[in-house]
């Protein structure tokens, strides 16, 4: 698989020539700092990862323990030009933090190196959706064409979802939800059942728990409306 090098904004790379090594090889460090004064500690990361690619893939790695300002090293890499992945990884062995496509050019006997930094991978949420009985979205009793989902974070904000990426049809059964808004914490999930712009069906998901670089799954079970508080959806 060829990785495209896309020149991201906080991936700065410098080459400098070095006196020492041979067989056309030279070392690769990054320093890395994380998100916007982070600390390890408080991202839960325990490990560093830099992963080069060439062409044909994944070419070398290296990885060291998480400094809130550190760097991780990678030796005896083939001269040539590259891109790499850093990955922030957790106590329980997750990527949380990544930056893509850093450009690397390793020069003979010489150390590449680039400054990145660490952001959060949105946590992602899969939702699926049933209705009473097992019946079907084109049932006679559901007739819900597209299925609709809000989210509400601990103090209420609607998150944000790009391009309408909250609604799909209701025959695909379920929806992967990913916002830049699902940091670490607790949310209440609004799923509802639509057809045209008549709200019919409705289920509200309360504290579900999202963590970065996580997939979360929920099932909502849709209730008609008139079974709803009130006799009527939100």
């Amino acid at each position: 698989m060829i990785r495209r090098v896309s020149g991201l904004g906080f991936a700065l790379v410098a080459a400098a020539a070095l006196v020492g090594c041979s067989d056309e090889v030279g070392n690769v460090t990054v320093s890395y700092t994380i998100g916007i004064a982070g600390t390890c500690a408080d991202s839960n990361l325990a490990t560093v990862r830099l992963i080069i690619y060439d062409e044909d893939g994944e070419l070398a790695s290296g990885q060291a323990p998480c400094m809130d300002s550190g760097e991780v090293s990678v030796k005896s890499v083939p001269v040539g030009s590259y891109v790499a992945d850093l990955e922030g990884v957790s106590s329980d062995g997750i990527v949380t933090h990544r930056v893509r496509d850093i450009s690397i050019r390793v020069t003979e006997g010489g150390t590449a190196t680039a400054i990145a930094r660490l952001v959060p991978i949105p946590a992602t949420l899969r939702l699926a959706w049933s209705f009473p009985d097992g019946r079907m979205c084109n049932h006679p009793l559901v007739m819900v064409d597209s299925i609709f989902v809000e989210a509400f974070d601990e103090n209420d904000s609607p998150v944000s979802f790009p391009g309408g990426s909250n609604e799909a049809a209701c025959t695909d059964a379920f929806v992967e939800l990913e916002s830049d808004d699902f940091e670490a914490g607790n949310y209440d999930v609004l799923v509802t059942g639509l057809r045209g712009s008549m709200r019919l069906f409705q289920h509200l998901i309360e504290n579900v728990p999202l963590e970065p670089g996580t997939v979360t799954d929920r099932t909502a079970m849709l209730k008609p409306c008139e079974e709803q508080t009130g006799g009527a959806c939100r």
